[in-house]
């Protein structure tokens, strides 16, 4: 394996790790923050959203939503160069899907 092949595997190893825990992290909001503000009175549950939406924002939840998106292009730029025909498609179709599932959303 050489130098590159083992640079884009470390890479997309930390992409995919990346994306794991971002996507945990989702599944937690819809599978019971969602649900818990669903059942209490609609201007509490607007009051906590927005304090949801103003504690998000920490590093714990910006390097890996951000650090997997700017990781996730970069190895869409770097695909056609670096990987395999087969793999190209791979990495450019995944970084789409992240980029424009976590970001489009």
């Amino acid at each position: 394996m050489s130098a590159m092949e083992r640079m884009m595997f470390v890479l997309v190893f930390v992409a995919a790790m990346g994306c794991a825990v971002v996507g945990g992290m989702f599944y937690a909001f819809s599978s019971f923050v969602m649900r818990a503000l669903e059942r209490i009175a609609p201007e509490q549950g607007v009051a906590a959203m927005n304090s949801i939406n103003r504690v998000v924002i920490t590093p714990s939840f910006m390097i890996p939503f951000v650090g997997t998106a700017l990781l996730a292009v970069g190895l869409a730029v770097a695909a056609p160069f670096a990987s395999p025909p087969p793999q190209r498609a791979l990495l450019i179709a995944a970084a789409v899907l992240y980029v424009v599932g976590c970001f489009g959303v």
